[in-house]
């Protein structure tokens, strides 16, 4: 599960570098598309900018919303947000309450020779919380039954030492985009 959510979120920001279907308007011309950040507080703390995007799959039926940022260039943490949830892209609340495909992590500052720390909110095993409350959703890009679209809302996450990790603590994200 936590590597399709990854994979998800690569995707997801592989398509934030494509150009809408008519090849004249880039992602990155919108506006909307740098309103993003996310901040840290507990073990960790700081506030890195993001980029939030979102797709939907009509042979599915299923939409997707990834929120990342890296905040490795500043020495700070990066952070991955990514929930699945059935239907169409719009205001909603996801949580891991209602949603068996979530993730939320955290991983801090690399330190030369030293393995990163990290937290998390998953659902297998079942650690942390999990909330995704889009506002609202606006497609930029379209081709066949899917559909690419900036997501403006809100997220919050209780994060605990990831499996294996060697962080100790937890950390509070929340994410405005």
């Amino acid at each position: 599960m936590q590597i399709r959510l990854i994979f998800f979120a690569t995707l997801t920001l592989a398509m934030f570098s494509l150009r809408t279907c008519n090849g004249t308007t880039t992602v990155a011309e919108k506006p909307s598309a740098g309103n993003c950040s996310m901040t840290f507080s507990g073990a960790i703390s700081g506030t890195v900018q993001c980029v939030a995007l979102g797709t939907y799959q009509s042979t599915t039926a299923q939409s997707n919303i990834s929120i990342v940022g890296n905040g490795a260039a500043q020495g700070a943490a990066s952070a991955t947000i990514a929930v699945a949830f059935a239907g169409s892209m719009g205001p909603k609340t996801i949580t891991d309450a209602n949603s068996s495909q979530y993730g939320a992590t955290v991983i801090g500052p690399t330190v030369a020779g030293q393995v990163p720390m990290g937290w998390a909110a998953l659902p297998n095993p079942k650690q942390g919380t999990l909330t995704v409350t889009i506002n609202s959703a606006s497609s930029y890009a379209t081709s066949g039954g899917s559909a690419a679209y900036f997501v403006h809302g809100t997220a919050t996450a209780y994060l605990v030492p990831a499996p294996n990790s060697k962080a100790t603590g937890t950390v509070n994200l929340t994410a405005t985009f």
